[in-house]
């Protein structure tokens, strides 16, 4: 958890083998774009790798847009700002802005380097009903093991998209 009290969350949808990317572009349902929009924009902002924010193709409308980048860039736009920072950095820089709540959504590199970190609360997963080919997995390899509790599964549609919220066990944090 962020040093005031910030709660930092993993937004995201995957296939039930765990990949969050696909060649595919679009694969998630209809209702998981609609729930992802309503929550991030509730939270405020998002948080997401440069190779996830080139891939969306511009700053999601209606948060703060912030861009871990190694290169250090300069944006124009009043809601994206890019940042070579750590996971604490990223957390310190919101809290100083207000924000309660901090959405991570992608890729799988940020989310490694946040769960690593321990600065994470809770985890809401979209688990579409698919298995993909090929794709991303939603983390890099590591060592160890983070334990989870079920908080609520919901189901988002007849084809059998469901959502499932976690929060990480006290234990590991």
């Amino acid at each position: 958890m962020g040093s005031m009290g910030t709660e930092v969350i993993f937004i995201f949808a995957m296939d039930l083998t765990g990949k969050i990317a696909s060649h595919l572009t679009s694969w998630n349902s209809r209702e998981d774009r609609e729930y992802f929009k309503k929550i991030t924009q509730d939270i405020g902002n998002v948080v997401m790798g440069r190779v996830t924010f080139e891939e969306i193709g511009r700053p999601l409308p209606g948060r703060l847009n912030v861009v871990l980048s190694r290169k250090e860039r300069v944006s124009t736009e009043p809601n994206l700002v890019f940042m070579n920072g750590s996971p604490a950095d990223v957390v310190k820089f919101l809290e100083e802005r207000g924000f309660k709540q901090i959405a991570i959504v992608g890729g799988k590199t940020v989310f490694t380097e946040f769960l690593k970190s321990a600065l994470v609360d809770f985890l809401f997963v979209t688990v579409e009903p698919y298995i993909l080919g090929r794709g991303i997995f939603a983390f890099d390899e590591f060592e160890g093991f983070f334990p989870l509790k079920l908080l609520e599964a919901r189901r988002l549609n007849k084809r059998g998209t469901i959502l499932l919220k976690y929060s990480l066990e006290k234990s590991h944090r």
